[in-house]
């Protein structure tokens, strides 16, 4: 009888120390795939439509690796594609060259930013890392998460460099200058920008190796964010147009993900 209590006790321990044990079935590692979008109401998506039905997205490929019980770590590289509107005359800021009526004149009669307002598009290249941090429900990676990052953004911006405006008005003044040029851009891209995000999150298992995630995303882009009222020149126009444009698709974003259990 002693000897079956032991038995039994044993098997029992080992059961419970098994059903503590960090990761999903004995495996710890997995490859995630995250799509994240936003609709892109005031600014352009890639096609430069903005509207309710337009959307700007990011693509995330993540690797983690489970820790500890409540704890998966992950590096992640995301690539998003999307538009900005921005003017290539600057009409609206006096301190740039190239008015030759002086800074009295309004070229194309109006100070409103969405007049003859063009649009550019803005390739984003992140990588980031972070901690995934289970709540007390979940045992990793399994469960409701929390999920705070770290990430480091390349911004490669492609405008247009050699726009002509032509027939410029000004109240009762008529004027046709031909080959007006853009701003002589001389901060070209990429552009860095240091960010953070936070991602709330849950995780579903099925078959013992398909991941399936979905969440919600609030994020920073620190440059950007001290940038919103900086004063804009020739030499950073379009890092200052593309980094607030960033600033703004980063704020909030929702998830759907699929991921595999490798081992």
């Amino acid at each position: 009888m002693k000897k079956t209590l032991t038995l039994i006790f044993f098997a029992l321990l080992t059961q419970a120390l098994y059903s503590q044990s960090p990761g999903y079935n004995g495996k710890k590692f997995s490859i995630n795939y995250g799509f994240y979008f936003i609709n892109a109401t005031s600014n352009p998506n890639t096609n430069g439509n903005n509207g309710f039905f337009c959307f700007t997205t990011t693509h995330c490929l993540a690797p983690e690796y489970v820790v500890g019980r409540h704890i998966a770590m992950g590096l992640s590289l995301r690539y998003s594609r999307t538009g900005f509107f921005y003017k290539s005359n600057l009409i609206y800021n006096n301190n740039l060259a190239y008015n030759p009526y002086g800074s009295s004149y309004t070229l194309f009669g109006s100070n409103n930013k969405t007049d003859h307002r063009l649009t550019g598009t803005m390739n984003v290249i992140s990588a980031g890392i972070y901690p995934k941090i289970f709540l007390k429900a979940g045992i990793a990676p399994l469960g409701s998460y929390m999920k705070p990052e770290l990430i480091i953004s390349m911004t490669y911006v492609q405008a247009a460099s050699d726009a002509k405006m032509n027939d410029y008005i000004n109240a009762d003044h008529y004027y046709n200058v031909p080959d007006y040029p853009s701003p002589k851009i001389s901060n070209y891209s990429p552009y860095m920008t240091i960010g953070a995000g936070l991602e709330f999150g849950e995780t579903r298992i099925l078959f013992n190796r398909l991941v399936l995630d979905y969440g919600l995303r609030m994020g920073l882009t620190f440059g950007s964010f001290m940038n919103q009222q900086a004063q804009v020149t020739e030499s950073n126009y379009y890092e200052l147009v593309s980094g607030r444009r960033l600033f703004q698709a980063s704020l909030l974003n929702l998830k759907v993900g699929v991921g595999l259990l490798a081992f």
